[in-house]
């Protein structure tokens, strides 16, 4: 996974469930906030700099219910009921789904995922949550 836990996002990530943190006021502490309806993402293009985004963690998959199963120096391996789902160094991720130890599994996805919010929407297209 990201060496660096945050980035600061492009203005077309931005979508309603979007969850990112912004600079308080006094300019010393992040607050986390998610993309509500009506939130105009065209208002904050100026402010960027003091918005970032958490890059996928282990914490990130672990809330959506996957367990760790294994770590090694090239990727993590969580489960959750029988979907599997890899996240390796480089970070690219792959969900398989028919997860049993040992045996042949399909794989539903295979690419990059950035962040919780987009591993969310990946999770909801394939009816996983």
């Amino acid at each position: 996974m990201e060496e660096t836990k945050y980035y600061t996002p492009q203005i077309e990530e931005f979508h309603v469930g979007f969850e990112l943190e912004i600079k308080t006021h006094e300019l010393k502490n992040w607050e986390k906030h998610t993309w509500l309806p009506g939130d105009q993402a065209s208002s904050v293009a100026q402010y960027l700099e003091q918005i970032r985004v958490k890059y996928l963690s282990g914490e990130c998959v672990k809330s959506f219910g996957f367990k760790v199963v294994s770590i090694d120096a090239w990727d993590t391996t969580y489960t959750r009921d029988k979907v599997m789902l890899r996240v390796h160094e480089d970070g690219a991720v792959e969900i398989y789904n028919n997860y049993i130890k040992d045996a042949f599994m399909s794989v539903r996805f295979r690419g990059k995922i950035k962040n919780k919010s987009a591993l969310k929407i990946i999770l909801q297209q394939l009816e996983i949550i």
